[in-house]
């Protein structure tokens, strides 16, 4: 059972561990601080420990570029974690090793390519800023417990957001303030939580309030009519429903939850039509494509033809410096230059010349080349073997990250799912939660009463 901190030692569900012993804290991988040293408010520090999720899960997608922002809600927190650090003399990160420094070494890649031969500023930035958040900010105990609450108003907003551009403006594919793609990708990951943080949840009724929130976010993702984004949700699938089943030795009573989660599952597919059709003509599409070789420009003029294009040219592209790739500079005079030879349908020359690669791989591959493509797989895979190693503690989490973590490599199959600033937002806070969740399990023992039973 789920139980927000709340009691001795805890100001509106924030708790912060002191002692300068490690030896006195609740959970050893935890840094300990003498508050009394720090001179800091245990309620200012809280607040701005939080305020990076409060910002990533409420108003991100809802004010336009309100994530440009995002990085000076990091700001507060670095600075007071570089003060909880010097003031503790602690300076050791012992918990988390393989989500830190996979993103460190993918961090100094981006950043290093990025001063060397071009690149995006703005990707180099928000990995940079993640890096000193996660170092400074997250290993220090700030038990904000009530922050899972905010996927479930994340929930609520997209559902009233997305009705409202649907029925109001009539729109037929949602969007938010932002790219349908960028919604998707967020809505995605506010089901999961969901999904996951009803686990945990204390009492039927808000089991089935979050329950609820994460069919409404699937409902949403599935009016963003985005194939790339709903392909992913196959392989989460598989995992919820092998997360439930391992549980149900433990209780048959788990059967009706699957039950209704398949029910939910059919409704939303069957009442999102204009996604199946869409991916109808995606198939339609991309026949077209590859039974004439694109050898019709004509067949460009659509999602499908325009990244078939857009793929075949860049790996062609990568052949020019396979090691360290090409960086943004050379990239964009090698599409300057496939456009000016007439290899690009009118419509879509302009979009060529200011887009990516719409592909996380192959994008990494033209722009930072092997190294950029090893550092980015390195990275998937120790957060996934991370995720995989939490699952023997607390399965919950465990495979929730996993789900967050193969969601994004799903993305990155049409989309470049870590470039844009929201969308490393929404990787890294998504897994950011979920750990705050855990290390909150540890120090309540009363919240992991199901997972202790189910480990025996």
């Amino acid at each position: 059972m789920f139980y927000l901190p709340n009691g001795s030692g805890s100001i509106g569900g924030i708790k912060l561990v002191t002692g300068r012993n490690l030896s006195t804290a609740v959970d050893p991988g935890m840094v300990t601080l003498d508050d009394r040293q720090a001179g800091l408010s245990k309620t200012l520090v809280g607040v701005i420990g939080a305020l990076p999720f409060i910002y990533a899960f409420n108003i991100m997608f809802f004010v336009p570029e309100g994530d440009e922002f995002f990085r000076w809600t990091l700001l507060p927190s670095i600075l007071i974690g570089l003060y909880q650090r010097y003031a503790s003399g602690i300076w050791a990160l012992d918990r988390y090793r393989q989500i830190f420094w996979p993103l460190v070494c993918y961090t100094v890649v981006l950043v290093a390519l990025h001063l060397f031969q071009g690149g995006y500023e703005s990707t180099a930035k928000s990995f940079l800023f993640i890096c000193l958040y996660f170092y400074f900010a997250q290993p220090f105990a700030l038990k904000v417990g009530w922050i899972v609450y905010l996927p479930l108003f994340s929930a609520a907003e997209l559902l009233m957001l997305s009705l409202y551009q649907v029925h109001i403006e009539g729109l037929t594919r949602v969007g938010g303030f932002t790219n349908p793609l960028f919604l998707a990708m967020f809505g995605f990951c506010v089901m999961l939580l969901n999904l996951y943080l009803a686990e945990k949840m204390h009492g039927r009724f808000m089991r089935y309030l979050y329950f609820i929130a994460a069919v409404a976010s699937l409902y949403v993702v599935m009016l963003t009519l985005s194939r790339g984004i709903i392909l992913a949700i196959v392989p989460v699938f598989v995992l919820y429903v092998a997360f439930v089943l391992a549980k149900l030795r433990f209780g048959p009573a788990r059967l009706p939850q699957l039950a209704v989660f398949l029910l939910a599952i059919t409704a939303v597919l069957v009442t999102s039509n204009a996604a199946m059709q869409r991916f109808s003509l995606g198939v339609h599409n991309f026949n077209q494509n590859t039974s004439d070789n694109g050898v019709d420009l004509a067949h460009q003029a659509n999602s499908v033809g325009f990244r078939l294009m857009m793929w075949d040219f860049s790996l062609a592209a990568v052949a020019n410096d396979p090691v360290l790739g090409l960086g943004k500079d050379r990239f964009e005079e090698e599409k300057k230059a496939f456009v000016d030879a007439g290899r690009v349908h009118s419509s879509m020359q302009a979009l060529f010349l200011t887009t990516h690669a719409h592909n996380q791989y192959i994008q990494e591959l033209v722009m930072r080349g092997l190294l950029g493509l090893f550092a980015l797989l390195a990275l998937f895979a120790f957060h996934l073997n991370q995720a995989r190693l939490l699952i023997a503690e607390n399965r919950w989490v465990g495979y929730a990250l996993v789900s967050i973590v193969l969601s994004f490599m799903v993305f990155g199959l049409t989309e470049v799912s870590l470039k844009h600033e929201y969308k490393v937002v929404t990787y890294f806070m998504s897994i950011l939660l979920m750990l705050n969740a855990l290390q909150t399990c540890r120090t309540e023992k009363k919240m992991c009463s199901v997972d202790s039973e189910s480990a025996r």
